[in-house]
């Protein structure tokens, strides 16, 4: 109803109230219509929120909004894009949207440029504005005070006799036409004042004030001394108040400043340069024309109609400008509309010109590689109109334009945007909407040949032909040439990126991924003496040197890489230029004569010391591991995809063969032909296979970096630098040390073994986060290619999940949820480190960790096998969280228990729980934990059941408020006949929480006074007994004290040990008859342990017990230290033990005695 209603106001407003030539009467019917809308657009209904905005829209299309009502409007909008509906979310957007498009005021609106050409402005209007009234100004002032005191008993007569209604009609038929300006107003009263013609200016004065009710002139002025007796006298009198009004006003008018300033209203903001540019000289000769038809314009009124015009457009700028934030937000957004109609928002912002759009434009450039099909298709969609429809220029021209602006976006980019923009570059060659103009004008660029280009520009037109080249190889493989030449020549000496940009250009001729077997195409490959890296090799060793430039390294990177993928033999190439490098260092090394002769004073033999600079060992401890790593991959898939495509060759040509063979003899049996069964099974390629990669394997593990070769001989020296951090303190050599010995140990399964101990050594200890961070990563690489080696040392890798640094914590985080979502490290108790994540200070790790969780409830049972060692870890006092982050960890997984089995099945597990408690705080998690769960009936009878289980803990107040809060939403679904039940349990619950809460008072009240006696007790003789009589408590026998009494007096403290845990092997010095009658009894007997009032020695039995089952955790902790693929059983188990078994048949016992008898397990 209520969308009828506001669709049927707003068409009102579009149709019929929309028209220029508007009265007073419509006006008002215009903006209360339009207030109501207003008001809509907070709808408690979505749905209506929705509508509110679309009518919206179709206004702004219509052109049918007041400019006065913008600023407020665009508020309102910017302000629903955090709506929680997605619908009106769209909607926001897309008004804001046609707001920008059909704003009045610029094309263009950068928020700086408009507020320094404001300052400019309002300074030229202070200089125009006198500062203080001239003599002239003076004498005139006073003229027109004189003159107005003169008409003032005249004007009061007049307009006491129209209120009066004589002059009703003549005032009434005074009407001020649409395009009439207020200044023209205000002067034609003074003038009619002038003329004595009080009636026609008084009612001039009334269609005014109706006509522009909020001009500052017409608001009324305030009172001076003169006016407030008068006034004071007519407070009471409407009448008298209006009169006085009028007065007051004409007076302003009258004596006030004869240049009104001029209101945003009256501002022709579609042509601001029609008054602007006035001609002054004009206006001189058309003087009379003009003061009875239109205002007089001079130079003031114009600077003041600028300054209005520029304060609200930067207005409107600022207020587009606070949106771009939100919008960025919406470009991740899980809905596609959200994320669709933000596309669309930051292609009309950068249009416009907005100060802060190209953030958004940058951002949304990652959506190319989404998943959905519209948003990837709208993502390139909107590159292609901000940055190559370029129309109404010859093509070498729009060519020109679409090279800038794709140069443009290279400067400054990211490696995640640089990623982007090729995939984009990518579509753009395949859809052809790239020109051949502009390949041509790219190589222009890089060479330099264009005019006026710059290192940049050179490099980010080098930039785009490799990304235009991975569509269309042909780019950078017809000049190859140019390439070598210009990237790798004398420029590469200096400018280490365009080196590294021109290897990644040249990579594009070896393809992208692994090698194509099936295929049978040959890799594209380049003798080992081509000239390409032989430059590669000159630029890698004169520029080692240069330690002015922190891009060698990377250039070395991508040169090593290039060197594998297109190069005949490349260990021979890099092994030579590892070979200059190394001589490079000896040559610039000197031989310490200081320290060789005191060497020599020790040892008696001297031994050379070679010192050298340590960004030269730096940069060639980090070729030697790349070297190493590339070596390996050139093997692992290079080498063994090589073999393959030649055997699957082989094969096709057997086939053939085979073919024609049967052919010729099918008429002959093929029994004798000598066919074996791998043949006929097909296992012959399977098998060569197996021995192809067991061949790779071997040469990998024991000719790379073992054995006799180059590498095998840098690996102490490596291990050297990693292990003397004191000696070696340079940042970015251990850095680059460490780098390396990881990726020496990828490569052989022998060398990591003997190096592990050292690489989780820098990982704990390193002083830089960097070197923590990258180490981090290498060891979630090493998990992949040794998970066995790695597996003992899983404890170390989740102690960096409480790393200080948080692009350590961020690492570890974004590594062990690789290797866990892949099953390459099994899901343990130590996962709890995990959840600690959850409540990390660093927003982006918290999410990071609330996206794994959500991953792996997708395994399985995965969340509902860990949830109980998890709350046990996490409660822990010394090792877990606080309580209140304990509680956000424990809201967020438990949402992941949905099925009804697994929570029944946490029911009980989670009771056992209560009885392992050490502290006072674990039993409030544990009954929190168990407030989170879904109940259905039989987790109920489940929870009952396991009553004595918590029955000592619901004295606890926090404790009895999470069972409360469980029974209340289970009275909620419950049938009639489960109530009663859950009734009788609450009863019970309650019984029991106020025994305990008075057994709490009594027991302290009972230690106090026990305290004040001890003082007063007179001492006995040794060979005397008490002559104190000691009174049983309350509800007990001193038969079964005396029990009690003889078990505690046992001198052996295994022996008691042994009757807490084993109750049934139990002895004690009674009658053989009482023994006898204790079995008849049965369980009776098993009571006579925990029945006592006693309350110190009902806690040592529980100590006793703890203390056992502490030194049962230690055992087992130092078993899992040894070997950590052993897992601690969990102490909670009923089912762990003989003496967890015996304590609950003890506590199922006392649960079926009487009250008196049961009270001391409660306490």
């Amino acid at each position: 109803m209520r969308n009828g209603v506001l669709g049927v106001m707003g068409e009102i407003v579009m149709k019929v109230l929309s028209k220029e030539n508007l009265d007073k009467k419509a006006k008002a019917t215009r903006d209360q219509l339009l207030d109501t809308l207003e008001d809509h657009i907070h709808d408690v209904n979505s749905f209506v929120r929705a509508r509110v905005l679309k009518i919206w829209l179709s206004l702004c299309e219509a052109i049918a909004i007041p400019l006065s009502r913008q600023h407020g409007l665009l508020e309102l909008v910017v302000g629903r894009l955090h709506d929680k509906t997605a619908g009106v979310r769209k909607g926001s957007v897309q008004l804001i949207k046609a707001l920008l498009m059909t704003n009045p005021f610029a094309a263009k609106l950068p928020v700086s440029e408009l507020q320094s050409n404001l300052e400019k402005e309002e300074e030229k209007l202070k200089q125009l504005m006198p500062e203080g009234p001239s003599q002239e100004e003076t004498e005139v002032r006073g003229k027109a005070e004189e003159s107005w005191a003169a008409m003032e008993s005249g004007i009061q007569s007049i307009i006491k006799q129209m209120s009066e209604g004589d002059e009703q009609d003549e005032s009434i038929s005074v009407e001020i036409a649409e395009d009439t300006q207020v200044e023209s107003t205000v002067i034609e009263i003074r003038e009619l004042l002038d003329k004595s013609q009080y009636r026609k200016a008084v009612s001039l004065l009334k269609a005014a004030m109706d006509s522009w009710p909020d001009y500052e002139l017409f608001v009324e002025p305030a009172k001076d001394d003169n006016s407030a007796d008068e006034e004071g006298e007519a407070d009471d009198d409407e009448d008298n108040t209006q009169q006085t009004k009028l007065m007051e006003i004409l007076k302003a008018l009258y004596v006030g400043e004869q240049t009104p300033v001029p209101m945003i209203e009256d501002i022709d903001f579609a042509n601001p340069e029609k008054l602007l540019n006035a001609d002054t000289t004009e206006g001189q000769d058309s003087a009379n024309e003009k003061q009875a038809n239109e205002p007089v314009v001079n130079e003031l009124t114009k600077q003041q109609v600028l300054v209005q015009y520029i304060k609200a457009c930067v207005n409107f700028a600022k207020q587009v400008q606070q949106a771009v934030p939100v919008m960025c937000q919406l470009l991740g957004s899980k809905t596609p509309s959200d994320v669709m109609e933000a596309i669309e928002f930051f292609v009309t912002a950068f249009e416009f010109g907005v100060s802060n759009s190209m953030e958004g434009v940058r951002r949304m450039m990652v959506l190319v590689f989404s998943k959905e099909p519209g948003i990837k298709e709208a993502v390139v969609a909107a590159y292609r109109r901000l940055y190559l429809d370029v129309p109404g220029l010859a093509p070498r021209a729009r060519a020109s334009v679409i090279v800038k602006n794709l140069m443009s976006l290279t400067i400054g980019a990211t490696l995640g945007e640089h990623t982007s923009l090729e995939e984009l570059v990518s579509e753009f060659m395949k859809s052809n909407d790239l020109p051949p103009q502009a390949i041509q004008i790219l190589w222009e660029y890089f060479t330099m040949k264009h005019a006026n280009t710059t290192e940049d520009e050179s490099r980010g037109a080098l930039s785009i032909l490799g990304m235009a080249a991975r569509s269309d190889v042909k780019i950078v493989k017809s000049n190859i040439d140019v390439l070598v030449s210009v990237g790798l020549g004398e420029r590469a000496h200096k400018d280490f990126l365009l080196a590294q940009d021109t290897c990644a250009a040249l990579l594009k001729l070896a393809g992208e991924g692994k090698p194509k077997i099936l295929g049978g195409v040959e890799p594209f490959r380049l003798p080992a003496n081509h000239d390409m890296f032989v430059r590669i090799a000159d630029v890698l060793v004169k520029g080692v040197e240069d330690l002015s430039s922190n891009h060698w390294v990377p250039f070395s990177v991508q040169a090593v890489t290039a060197i594998y993928r297109l190069a005949e033999h490349p260990d021979q190439v890099c092994g030579d230029i590892i070979k200059q490098i190394a001589g490079v260092i000896m040559k610039g090394s000197q031989v310490s004569e200081a320290d060789n002769e005191k060497e020599k004073e020790d040892d008696g033999e001297p031994e050379n010391t070679f010192s050298c600079s340590s960004g030269i060992l730096s940069r060639f401890l980090a070729l030697s591991g790349q070297v190493a790593f590339q070596q390996l991959v050139h093997l692992d898939v290079m080498v063994l995809g090589e073999l393959k495509r030649r055997r699957n060759i082989q094969e096709a040509k057997k086939e053939k063969n085979k073919d024609k063979k049967k052919n010729k003899d099918a008429d002959k049996t093929q029994d004798g032909d000598g066919t074996t069964m791998e043949d006929e099974m097909g296992l012959t390629g399977a098998s060569a296979e197996d021995s192809e990669a067991e061949y790779i394997r071997k040469i990998c593990e024991l000719d790379i970096v073992t054995g006799e070769n180059l590498l095998a001989f840098l690996g102490p020296l490596v291990v050297m630098v990693c292990s003397n951090p004191g000696k070696f303190s340079d940042p970015d050599l251990r850095s680059n040390a460490a780098l390396a010995l990881a990726q020496f140990m990828l490569v052989s399964s022998k060398f990591c073994e003997a190096h592990l101990q050292l690489l989780f050594t820098i990982l704990e200890k390193a002083p830089e986060p960097t070197i923590r961070a990258n180490t981090i990563i290498a060891v979630g690489d090493l998990t992949f290619h040794f998970p066995n080696l790695i597996e003992p040392w899983t404890p170390n890798l989740y102690a960096r999940l409480r790393d200080e640094s948080a692009q350590v914590r961020k690492n570890t985080l974004m590594a062990l949820t690789h290797l866990i979502l892949n099953d390459m490290v099994k899901v343990k108790g130590q996962i709890s480190e995990m959840a600690t994540c959850i409540v990390d200070a660093d927003e982006r790790i918290a999410a990071l960790s609330k996206l794994f969780f959500f991953e792996l409830s997708k395994k399985g049972n995965a969340i509902y096998n860990i949830m109980p060692d998890m709350i046990s870890r996490l409660s822990d006092p010394e090792t877990g969280l606080p309580q209140d982050q304990f509680k956000t960890v424990m809201r967020y997984l438990f949402a992941f228990i949905h099925k009804d089995r697994q929570a029944d099945a946490l029911v009980e597990k989670l009771c056992h729980r209560f009885r392992t408690t050490r502290t006072e705080r674990q039993p409030q998690d544990l009954a929190f934990c168990l407030a989170l769960l879904n109940y259905s009936e039989k987790g109920m009878r489940k929870l009952q059941e396991n009553f004595a289980c918590y029955a000592d803990k619901v004295s606890d107040p926090d404790v009895f408020a999470s069972f409360t809060s469980i029974l209340g939403k289970a009275k909620k679904f419950t049938k009639p006949e489960v109530k009663v039940f859950i009734d009788e349990f609450e009863k019970n619950l309650t019984e029991v929480h106020t025994k305990g809460m008075e057994d709490d008072a009594v027991a302290e009240k009972a230690g106090k006074a026990s305290a004040a006696a001890g003082k007063f007790k007179k001492p006995t003789a040794p060979g005397e007994k008490s002559a104190v009589k000691k009174q049983p408590a309350k509800g007990r026998t001193p038969a079964r004290r005396g029990r009690r009494k003889q078990t505690m007096d046992s001198s052996d403290e295994e022996e008691e040990d042994t009757t807490v845990n084993t109750p049934t092997t139990r002895r004690t010095p009674a009658h053989p008859a009482s023994r006898s009658g204790a079995k008849k009894r049965g369980r009776g007997k098993k009571m006579v342990v925990l029945d006592s009032s006693d309350e110190d020695s009902d806690d040592e039995l529980f100590d006793v017990k703890d203390s056992r089952e502490n030194s049962d955790d230690d055992q087992e902790n130092d078993q899992e230290n040894q070997d950590p693929a052993v897992s601690t059983p969990s102490s909670g188990s009923p089912k762990k033990g003989a003496r967890s078994s015996g304590r609950k048949k003890l506590l199922n016992t006392g649960g079926t005695r009487t009250s008196s008898r049961r009270r001391p397990i409660i306490t």
